[in-house]
């Protein structure tokens, strides 16, 4: 089965990182959770497990390690740009340090400035899954109104979500443990595994 997302603005991250689906769809989720008034995981910290969300993907077992079955993301003829960002200060955690009524921000390494971020300009990227809830993966998907990263931003803006049931995908098509994390949320450090 295929997963597409038509975008109508740059992608950010998707040349870095292989951004597989169940990272946003496990962000949908728990919107659509809370949205329903469920109740949801607490956010993981440093010291605890992060937590699984039911999704509608089948899942794969790997050397005691488990993950969902969907391939990275792909882009048919990336054309590679970059985009400025506007990084504004961090002056709320700035006021832990000062008792000061004013603090000036536009001087020194936290100043506000324009950061350039390397970005992926293309109309469709794709992603193979196995699923087990047709419906429940189109009504998740349906939430997921941006990819990668700096969304808050209008990067990878989805205009629209298509799934085909009949293209048989290569949803193994992503990196494997031990080398690479095994699912979202794949920063966390419970999710790491070691080197060999």
């Amino acid at each position: 089965m295929r997963v597409t997302a038509r975008l109508d603005s740059t992608a950010v991250g998707l040349d870095t990182w292989q951004t597989p689906l169940d990272g946003p769809l496990s962000w949908a989720w728990a919107m659509r959770a809370r949205g329903r008034g469920d109740d949801i995981p607490p956010a993981p910290t440093m010291h605890t497990d992060a937590p699984d969300f039911p999704l509608p993907l089948g899942r794969w077992d790997f050397d005691g390690w488990w993950g969902w079955r969907t391939s990275r993301a792909h882009v048919d003829h990336p054309v590679h740009t970059a985009v400025e960002m506007r990084r504004k200060p961090a002056t709320g955690p700035m006021t832990v340090w000062t008792r000061a009524a004013k603090h000036h921000t536009g001087l020194g390494p936290m100043k506000a400035r324009n950061v350039v971020r390397s970005a992926v300009a293309c109309t469709e990227v794709w992603w193979d899954v196995d699923q087990t809830d047709f419906e429940d993966l189109v009504d998740l998907l349906t939430h997921v109104t941006h990819i990668g990263a700096r969304h808050n931003a209008g990067a990878g803006h989805v205009v629209s979500w298509t799934v085909d049931r009949d293209v048989e995908g290569d949803w193994t098509d992503r990196d494997w443990p031990p080398d690479a994390p095994c699912r979202a949320p794949y920063w966390h450090p419970s999710r790491r595994r070691p080197c060999m």
